[in-house]
């Protein structure tokens, strides 16, 4: 179990943290649905056996950087973007990309 010195809220001196500022988080608020992140989905099935499926759902930031994990082994793999992902998943697949709220 954590002590209070090393819970989050606390500054190391047992005492909370001060509150963040309401104008901060708001305009945090306003950027986080402004530009949100970019869903994706690739699917196909694999080259040595098309009767195999690959599915895989991914995150593309807005910021830069791309999540994607695979339905059936659980892997997550990073990448720059969503077709480079597409790319290396290419190599083991007949696979595509669809964009989920694009």
């Amino acid at each position: 179990m954590a002590t209070p010195d090393e819970h989050p809220s606390s500054n190391g001196d047992g005492l909370p943290r001060p509150e963040p500022d309401p104008e901060l988080l708001d305009e945090l608020s306003a950027i986080a649905h402004e530009d949100p992140p970019l869903l994706f989905a690739i699917y196909g099935t694999y080259r040595r056996d098309p009767t195999i499926p690959i599915l895989g759902w991914g995150i593309e930031f807005p910021t830069g950087g791309t999540l994607y994990r695979s339905a059936y082994d659980r892997t997550i793999h990073s990448s720059d973007t969503a077709e480079r992902v597409l790319e290396v998943q290419s190599i083991i697949g007949h696979v595509r990309l669809t964009w989920l709220n694009a």
